[in-house]
Order: C-alpha cells, then structure tokens, then sequence
C-alpha cells in the first residue's frame, strides 16, 4: 500500500487545473499517486492531465468512465481507487502551499486521528487573497471523537486529509442526505468529516495550507451573511432547519447501530458511542422542536424547562444565550416568526 493518494475530481477544469497540477510538483513531500477522475469533460482537461502524466515525479492514474455522477460521486470515485493509506481530495482550481501533504499527513500520525483539517486563504480568481476560511478552526489542536457536531461544523473537502478506513466500514452510498436538500445524498466531504469525527480524532491545523479560489464555477463556495439576514435570523425560528437536523441525526444514529453490529472490537465499541450520542442528540433536538410546537403554554414551558436541564451545547446555536431567549419568546411566548 502506498502512503499518500491525491483524489482529484475534474469537470471541465482547464482554465485553471495546470495551477494545481504544478502545486503538487511542489510538495515537500510528493504523493505516492495521483488518482484522477473525470465527470465528463468537454474542454481540454483530459489533454492536460495526460501531458501532466508524461513528467509527473509519480504515477497518475486517470478514471474517466460512466460520466455525470455529479461532484460528490466523482470525488468518491476517486477516493476509492486510490491505494494510499492516507488521502487527500483537490479540487481542481486551487492551489496548494508546499507543505500541505508533509503537515497533514504528520499531523494524522502523531495525533492517531482519522481527518486532519486545515485554513485555507481565500482568493479571487487571479488568487488575490481576500479572508480566510477557519472553518472552526482556532488553533492547532486535537478533537476527539464526538467533540464536533458535523451538523454545524466545516469540514471542506480540499483542506482535508482521513484515513482510507473511512472509505470501507460504510460504503458511501448508504450515506445520509443532505440536510435541508433531501433530494441528494451528503457530499463526499460531510460525509467523511462527520464518519470520523464520529469514530476518531480529527487534527485543526492553523495553517493556511490551500489557496481557495473563488468564482463562479465553484460547486461550493464561502459567503458572509449581510446584516439584515443575520437581524431576520434572529427574529425567528428556524423548525424547518431543526426537523432536518433531527433526521440527520437519527440517520447517523442508524448508520452507527449497523456498524456496531457487523464489526468487533474497538471499532464496535466507537460506533456504539457514536450511535448514543446521536440518539441523545435527536431526542434533546426534538424537546426543543416541542416548545414551539405544544398547544398551550403550560405545556411549552414544560418543555423549555426539559430542554434547559439536559440539552449539552453540541446542540446549542453558536450563541447559547441568544438561543435560551429566543426559545422563550418565540416558542414558549408564542411572538416572533415561526418557519
């Protein structure tokens, strides 16, 4: 088995792809592979990765089969023909700093984790920057397992390195859907972001490791909320939002059941944590739900009470006090605006 995989996902990339290619010339420690798939490209993208291919200082594999699986489905198509034990998944128009593959990879080692994470600049598409994107991250540091919530965390996929395990306890295609878009599967780095720091430790690296490119064709991108969405947010309670939550919750939960009973050992025990802590989440989730939903008041401050005794803040808004008072006058006061 080789040590280090790149994933890369392409469709339609050539205005930018030569960039990234060159990035990973540049590693101080190159990969073992680069897998490449494609999704179908009508412009040049597959020349360049061929030309790439001829004088890369490593083998690059490319899979350009059955086209349209969509970004998420690409980038596992990718994932599960690499033969690394540890893998790392590109986008196609960023770049990399140097050390992006030495630090997460180390990182992944020393601290026995199953995903390391990263910042990474955000730039415009002449890779000018423009912020940074955390992602949570605050310092360098060592999550355990069950310590972040992948419901509000980040974890964006080419900031990412995991442990190839992740690709093989649970075939991706049983992966949940999407929250709040039930008509697609979780995206190919939700779902290894959320099945790791399930079952294992996650690394924050406070590095920028990734220039990330910002422009129209990204499939995802990084948008600040203005003001007035964040004054309309607070004014209101999102059921719709917390309902999804609930079913994300209790589809994890049943994934971590079924893992718990075809494995042994250690992983077994993970998945049975994993699969408690989800129940408890969904089930505390859903007392929250019931105070604005309860028919009288008596029965919505009972159930405000409930939730202020047991809730833990893994299921708290990122402002505990603002989320105690807007289930108060929302919920159990009946005033403010319900969707």
């Amino acid at each position: 088995m080789t040590n280090i995989s790149i994933a890369l996902a392409t469709f339609n990339g050539s205005q930018f792809l030569n960039e990234q290619l060159s990035s990973y010339v540049s590693q101080t420690v190159l990969p073992d592979e680069l897998i490449v798939s494609d999704d179908g490209s009508q412009d040049a993208t597959l020349d360049i990765i061929a030309e790439f291919a001829r004088t890369a200082p490593f083998p690059v594999r490319i899979i350009s089969g059955e086209p349209h699986l969509g970004f998420a489905d690409n980038f596992f198509r990718a994932a599960r023909a690499c033969s690394g034990r540890f893998i790392a998944f590109s986008d196609q128009d960023d770049v990399w700093r140097p050390t992006k593959l030495a630090l997460a990879q180390r990182r992944l080692q020393q601290d026995d984790s199953w995903v390391a994470l990263h910042t990474s600049v955000l730039t415009d598409v002449a890779l000018a920057p423009m912020g940074v994107l955390t992602q949570g991250i605050t310092a360098s540091r060592v999550c355990e397992p069950l310590e972040l919530d992948p419901y509000v965390g980040l974890g964006w996929g080419n900031t990412m390195m995991f442990d190839r395990r992740l690709l093989e306890l649970v075939p991706p295609e049983e992966r949940p859907r999407q929250p709040e878009a039930p008509d697609r599967p979780l995206s190919h780095d939700t779902w290894i972001y959320a099945f790791g720091a399930a079952l294992g430790r996650v690394s924050h690296i406070e590095e920028s490791l990734c220039l990330y490119r910002q422009h129209q064709g990204n499939a995802f991108g990084s948008r600040k909320r203005g003001l007035v969405e964040r004054i309309g947010a607070a004014l209101e309670a999102p059921l719709s939002r917390h309902r999804s939550r609930v079913e994300f919750y209790q589809a994890l939960e049943a994934i971590f059941d079924r893992l718990s009973a075809t494995q042994q050992g250690d992983i077994a025990e993970r998945a049975r944590r994993a699969a408690d802590v989800y129940r408890q989440r969904w089930q505390q989730l859903q007392t929250r739900i019931n105070i604005y939903t309860g028919e009288t008041f008596q029965t919505r401050m009972g159930q405000f009470i409930q939730f202020s005794r047991t809730a833990t803040s893994d299921v708290h808004a990122p402002s505990p006090m603002l989320s105690r008072l807007k289930d108060m006058v929302i919920g159990v006061c009946g005033m403010g605006r319900i969707r």
